[in-house]
């Protein structure tokens, strides 16, 4: 499942039918939800549409030849937020009835992880309504049991700060959890997801780094369920 970007304030799955086509490429069923905007919407809403998003994933998967045992998340900018909210605070995916094992893991390209949404004016506004602003920083719910995670960013964003991707991976690493981050010289805040589109991979490896990540967790999760049914 993929989470487009837009500074929560905008977007729409049909731009990012790249994303589904370059993932599809390589044998998975691909699902880009639409998710509520500001000004019509504040936070938490696009995260719980991103929850509501999963549950019908998991119902659905089988229709389109989807495991419902294999999901991941992916996301993009604000959508690497959401999808960042959804791993970390399992209240989310909880209000769905989804245990957070659910996820087998997420990769997450240069999103506001560790940001505070007062002091970033072109988005102060979005979660303004809330008492305690952190309840907005998917860093602060790192507890070392999340799914895992790859992180992926371009040294030359000057959007996201570089340093979202770093802190996190560092905050989950200390708290005994899986993250991984690669991050990628001489590119942009667009460059990363525009690299998943064929006549652009030569800006970054995004999808090969995005798939060998699937596919070794699900390497890993194959190994963990064959070892229990021997013993």
């Amino acid at each position: 499942m993929f989470f487009y970007g837009g500074s929560w304030q905008g977007g729409e799955r049909s731009k990012y039918l790249f994303v589904a086509n370059a993932l599809a490429s390589r044998g998975y069923v691909v699902i880009v939800p639409d998710y509520r905007v500001f000004p019509d919407n504040r936070f938490p809403d696009f995260v719980e549409d991103g929850a509501k998003a999963v549950r019908w994933s998991l119902d659905n998967a089988t229709n389109f030849g989807g495991d419902p045992a294999q999901l991941y998340l992916m996301g993009h900018s604000a959508g690497a937020h959401l999808a960042a909210m959804l791993t970390l605070d399992e209240r989310y995916l909880a209000a769905e009835d989804i245990s957070l094992d659910r996820i087998r893991g997420t990769i997450a390209l240069a999103g506001p992880y560790a940001f505070y949404p007062s002091q970033t004016g072109s988005v102060a506004a979005i979660f303004a309504n809330l008492a305690d602003e952190n309840e907005a920083r998917p860093i602060v719910f790192v507890g070392g049991n999340e799914p895992p995670m790859l992180l992926l960013h371009g040294q030359d964003d000057e959007t996201v700060l570089v340093a979202n991707t770093l802190n996190l991976a560092e905050a989950i690493q200390q708290a005994g959890g899986s993250a991984s981050h690669i991050i990628y010289p001489d590119v942009g805040h667009i460059g990363i997801v525009l690299a998943l589109a064929r006549r652009f991979r030569h800006i970054a490896p995004v999808l090969n780094d995005a798939v060998a990540f699937i596919e070794a967790q699900r390497l890993l999760t194959a190994r963990l369920q064959s070892s229990a049914a021997r013993h």
